[in-house]
């Protein structure tokens, strides 16, 4: 148990993923946390622990209480002191035994927090503890050296800028900041989800072949009757860096088979939270069919360019791709990220990434339109949170 005069709060950690792996973290921090790990741990000659130092690491047995088995067992885990009240214990990464070191520690009196818990206590201010939560989640490396960027401060100190105009009494400046902030929220919010792309079409536009060619493997059931896609198929590709899910649909069209109408009432629902859709039809048909109003931009795509006669031509601002040969899909490529994203956007900037810091960030921008500075700086510095 913590001892007497520990007042401060010891707090214990599984940093690594609760599945099997080859080694698990326990990570514990605390003014008792040296002494509880001390108190858990023997040489591997059974001696008590040494006194653990700063800079070096120690092979040791841990003492684990197993349930219906007489006395208990020892586990060999490898102990670091990171700092004067930090310790972190690496172990077999069985999610039996970093359960059963937790357990022990809690039972010396620590008190149990998940990884997440960890970090926001880690961390300077609420934005660097959010990033790094999204940093876990990120899928690639190009918005994850983005969301770094937000880790070491680059929204922070656009919102101190942001403050410190208010405090000088420029608030026309800090509304069009704060205005400039938010107009980076919709990209930002995209950073760990990725951009929505809804593949539409007409039944046999080939929008299964599409995404099985975009994914480099067959992950949508490829047929040539009409209607064989009943619901909508998600993957996730990176394209220049950027994390975009596809999202195949059923052919759009008037039909009576129950089972088939659901799948496009399905893709009529999947239009409707895109953030692009490509529209595809077979080029081999004539004319494109006319596309549906959609809320969000639109690509319009001709598939099937490989089997085109000499005398078929697709009309000028469609792009013209074989799901079959690969042929155009380098250009639709670069025409999705050109929609999506655009050029490579706000270099180092401060880009707000969290519903949270969107709703105060909007909150500091209606307190300034209703001359209400000193109420908009409190939202601004509780975005920040330090």
């Amino acid at each position: 148990m913590l001892a007497a005069g520990e007042s401060q709060e010891t707090v214990a950690a599984l940093l690594t993923p609760a599945a099997r792996g080859a080694l698990a973290t326990v990570a514990i921090a605390g003014p008792a946390a040296v002494r509880l790990v001390r108190g858990q741990t023997r040489t591997m000659g059974g001696a008590p622990c040494p006194t653990l130092e700063l800079g070096r690491i120690f092979y040791v047995r841990w003492t684990l209480a197993a349930p219906h088995v007489p006395g208990a067992l020892a586990e060999e885990v490898v102990v670091s002191q990171i700092s004067r009240d930090r310790v972190e214990v690496h172990c077999h990464g069985g999610p039996v035994v970093a359960r059963a070191i937790l357990q022990s520690l809690v039972e010396g009196g620590a008190r149990a927090i998940d990884w997440q818990a960890w970090v926001a206590r880690d961390a300077r201010d609420r934005i660097a503890a959010e990033a790094l939560l999204a940093l876990a989640a990120c899928r690639t490396a190009r918005t994850a050296a983005i969301l770094l960027d937000q880790y070491h401060g680059a929204l922070a100190r656009e919102i101190e800028q942001v403050v410190a105009a208010i405090e000088g009494g420029d608030c026309r400046a800090a509304q069009a900041q704060v205005a400039e902030l938010l107009a980076r929220a919709a990209f930002g919010r995209r950073l760990v989800d990725g951009w929505r792309v809804v593949l539409a079409g007409p039944p046999n536009a080939g929008k299964s072949s599409l995404l099985n060619a975009l994914v480099g493997f067959d992950r949508a059931i490829v047929f040539d009757q009409p209607g064989t896609t009943r619901d909508a198929v998600t993957a996730h590709i990176a394209w220049d860096g950027w994390p975009i899910e596809l999202v195949d649909t059923a052919g759009l069209r008037s039909t009576s088979d129950p089972i088939e109408a659901a799948g496009v009432a399905r893709a009529a629902d999947e239009l409707a939270r895109a953030d692009l859709v490509v529209w595809l039809w077979d080029s081999t048909a004539g004319s494109p069919p006319p596309a549906p109003a959609v809320s969000v931009p639109l690509l319009t795509v001709a598939n099937k360019i490989d089997l085109l006669s000499g005398n078929q031509i697709v009309p000028a601002g469609t792009l013209a791709v074989s799901a079959q040969t690969g042929q155009g899909l380098d250009r639709l490529g670069r025409a999705l990220v050109e929609r999506l994203v655009g050029a490579s956007p706000y270099e180092r900037a401060g880009i707000p990434f969290t519903e949270r810091q969107q709703a105060g960030l909007q909150a500091a921008l209606d307190r300034l339109a209703e001359n209400q500075p000193q109420a908009a700086r409190l939202d601004l510095r509780d975005v920040v949170g330090c």
